[in-house]
């Protein structure tokens, strides 16, 4: 039985081999609840150096973080575990990571990597009670060009999209284009979406598109992107043509047309109009 203790420890004696990334929102939602309420009501779990006057963090990062921004708190209650090592920290803590849906990928991702530089794939994922495929969710495709790594890496943009263009399997030039669309910014209407990739898949498929020019086969590509308002256009004309060509309307008491509004989209609008 692992000999576990709680006790006070002073903030500034705690540290952590690896800090998740956590958001301002959720920082100050903590300080709010931990200031309304006499008791902390949230315990940190940490591991005592056995050399240095140093704790070092296990789970709670989120708490941790609130703490340190609250003014005057220098005591916080910690359950006390065993020293291990910096590696079974870090692997403490991907268990952690694991069972908590509110982890960033790239949290994971950094951590997985940091792990990979002391142990393989299998190792890591053995010893975090997870199969391997699970973690390689959280990893890059190789054929991925670094610089995009390091764009998805900095802006902690999710990684998952990148590793779809690479199993497409097209091109230099076409993977390319698909990667710096991906990288735009996510109000930027020629930023490529999920939604788009089962698109250029289908498109890609296609009886004769390897026999085209890389430049028409970009424009296609771009095509793609306004799948769902040439969709929504298809089916509005389909509809219309259906009302126009039924006789049986000719005679209801409502006559329902329908006119191009907002942006080119369409919209069926009811009219009333007295039976003649």
């Amino acid at each position: 039985m692992i000999k576990m203790e709680i006790n006070l420890i002073e903030l500034k004696k705690i540290r952590s081999v690896y800090l998740k990334q956590v958001s301002e929102k959720a920082i100050e939602t903590r300080k709010r609840i931990f200031k309304a309420s006499e008791n902390q009501n949230s315990v940190l779990t940490v591991q005592k150096d056995p050399i240095e006057d140093v704790y070092w963090l296990i789970d709670n990062d989120e708490d941790y973080l609130a703490y340190c921004r609250m003014k005057g708190k220098e005591l916080v209650y910690c359950v006390i575990t065993p020293f291990t090592s910096e590696t079974s920290q870090k692997i403490d803590k991907l268990k952690m990571m694991n069972m908590s849906r509110q982890t960033k990928w790239i949290d994971r991702y950094r951590l997985i990597n940091e792990l990979k530089e002391e142990m393989p794939l299998t190792e890591i994922a053995q010893r975090s009670g997870v199969v391997p495929s699970e973690l390689n969710e959280y990893q890059f495709h190789a054929a991925i060009p670094d610089p995009y790594i390091k764009i998805a890496e900095e802006k902690d943009r999710n990684h998952t999209i990148y590793n779809k263009i690479a199993k497409l399997q097209l091109g230099g030039i076409l993977s390319e284009h698909l990667y710096r669309r991906a990288t735009l910014i996510g109000n930027d209407g020629n930023r490529l979406k999920h939604s788009h990739i089962m698109q250029i898949t289908r498109m890609v498929k296609m009886f004769g598109f390897d026999f085209l020019k890389e430049q028409d086969q970009i424009t296609l590509l771009d095509y793609t992107s306004s799948y769902q308002t040439i969709l929504d256009k298809a089916w509005q004309d389909a509809i219309v043509d259906r009302i126009n060509n039924n006789n049986s309307f000719q005679n209801e008491f409502f006559n329902y047309k329908f006119v191009n509004i907002q942006r080119g989209k369409r919209k069926r609008v009811l009219k009333e109009e007295k039976h003649t």
